[in-house]
């Protein structure tokens, strides 16, 4: 058996970008603010509260319903949530790079598996990977859920697909167009006849029942908050654009290759079928990198397929393929800009492996240390505090457990379903347009922790604080707190 995997060189290379991704990730970093919001969820769960954000009040401010459940779960056996959400993005990965394999094998020769190793590389490369792999989010799980049912799928493992789509429904409502792709497809190449086909679509069906009657059983309503915080107002030139961007430097370059592929093996389909629904689904509600992560598994295993169809044709076809897999790989490593000066050591051994993708880790450590030094203030001041107003909600709500109403809406059903303040103001970021100033001055929370205006950015951008800010009663019940870097009601 030894010997056999001395000879699989496809085996080979997955072991090494194994080795190098847990190397990179043994380390607890820096996380993204709105992990701990999954975070605050799971401990309510395990404390008894409930899968709420604030106990007493029943809303669903996460779409990672699984995630969630399995950050509650290593809280129960003694982790902390930081470490539990480590330890599940790690496994994550892991399981990502070998779904990515066994995609790019199915659809090779055995003697050519070293093509479906280079589609685990390409995914390492990513710049989106290095960022969310370990990020304290739910993206890992979803890709390697994703992948791996694209994977089970082109083996013929039906079952295995069907039960990895409803893993990854669970994990994030974007597997519905990973249903809708991989269901499609059956049902298209094996006839409206085809019971096998039929049975999986029941089956996700009662899921999706299942899911929406817990949801209005325990929330009241049948779809996440998130979704009425964040759909729409995005305008569709920006989502494209975000989403070109993302395919220039995430395995982009894959997609001729992927195309050779889908001109041969009809089992190509379903995966560039949903990699296209992906880019689309992004474009229009202009997602981040994170919610297009699974594409690149996709674009990567399909793009092994056409390169080792095209380098069986020798000659010019042999070098198409090289290229294009060693410029999708360049543009991974190097990003859309230049890496740190560390020297080559450092560039390969830090999972930060860009410029851009290091300044955003370097966010999440500063959002870090913000939220806890405004807990410790607060502990130190020893006032009672009934709530706090604010739209980065994640590290702060998790580590104050103290009452929170978020202006952006994620976990307030009326600020959700509010519009932003006026009509045209300007661009403001995905999922950022949500704004109620009039509703949360009413509330009289005790602080409201936005900035005082006039920096860098434009207000438009988040227009709760700038409508917040421009609310007659905050000048005349708040004075800014230069300590807690907020405003404190006064009277």
């Amino acid at each position: 058996m030894i010997g056999d995997l001395r000879r699989d060189r496809g085996a080979l290379l997955l072991v090494a970008v194994l080795a190098l991704f847990l190397y990179e990730s043994r380390a607890v970093g820096p996380q993204y603010d709105d992990a701990y919001i999954s975070y605050r969820y799971a401990a309510n769960l395990v404390a008894g509260h409930g899968l709420v954000f604030n106990p007493g009040e029943r809303v669903e401010g996460i779409s990672n319903l699984l995630w969630t459940l399995g950050v509650a779960l290593g809280l129960s056996l003694g982790m902390g949530a930081r470490e539990a959400g480590h330890a599940l993005g790690v496994a994550g990965g892991a399981l990502a790079l070998i779904a990515t394999f066994a995609y790019g094998r199915a659809g090779v020769r055995r003697e050519q598996s070293a093509w479906a190793g280079v589609a685990a590389w390409l995914v390492l490369a990513s710049p989106a990977f290095a960022r969310w792999s370990t990020s304290g989010m739910e993206t890992p799980l979803f890709v390697a859920a994703v992948t791996g049912a694209l994977a089970a799928e082109a083996w013929g493992l039906r079952g295995l697909a069907t039960a990895l789509v409803c893993v990854a429904t669970g994990v994030r409502p974007e597997g519905a167009l990973l249903a809708a792709s991989l269901f499609g497809f059956r049902l298209v190449t094996g006839g409206l006849r085809d019971a096998r086909a039929w049975s999986s679509l029941v089956v996700y069906t009662l899921l999706w029942i299942a899911l929406t009657a817990f949801r209005l059983a325990y929330y009241g309503v049948p779809l996440p908050n998130t979704f009425y915080a964040k759909a729409g107002g995005v305008w569709l030139g920006v989502g494209a654009f975000f989403a070109l961007v993302f395919a220039l430097g995430n395995g982009g370059p894959c997609a001729l290759l992927a195309a050779a592929a889908l001109a041969r093996d009809r089992r190509a389909w379903p995966g560039a079928v949903f990699a296209g629904a992906m880019l689309v689904y992004g474009a229009w509600i202009g997602a981040s990198p994170r919610y297009l992560l699974p594409v690149v598994p996709c674009l990567a295993a399909l793009g092994a397929w056409g390169a080792a169809a095209w380098w069986s044709r020798r000659g010019a076809f042999a070098a198409l393929a090289v290229a294009g897999l060693a410029f999708a790989a360049l543009l991974g490593f190097f990003g859309l800009t230049p890496p740190r000066g560390e020297g080559l050591a450092g560039f390969l051994a830090h999972p930060a492996r860009t410029a851009g993708v290091a300044s955003e880790r370097e966010d999440d450590r500063r959002g870090e240390l913000l939220a806890q030094s405004r807990v410790q203030l607060l502990r130190e001041r020893a006032q009672p505090v009934r709530l706090v107003a604010t739209g980065a909600i994640g590290a702060f709500g998790f580590e104050s457990q103290l009452p929170i109403l978020d202006i952006l809406g994620l976990t307030d059903p009326l600020i959700a379903r509010s519009g932003p303040p006026a009509a045209g103001a300007g661009f403001s970021l995905p999922g950022h347009q949500r704004s109620n100033a009039e509703y949360v001055l009413a509330r009289e929370p005790d602080y409201i922790l936005i900035g005082r205006g006039g920096g860098a950015l434009p207000d438009s951008l988040v227009p709760a604080g700038a409508a917040i800010r421009a609310h007659p009663d905050l000048a005349r019940h708040y004075a800014w707190d230069a300590e807690i870097i907020g405003f404190r009601r006064v009277r």
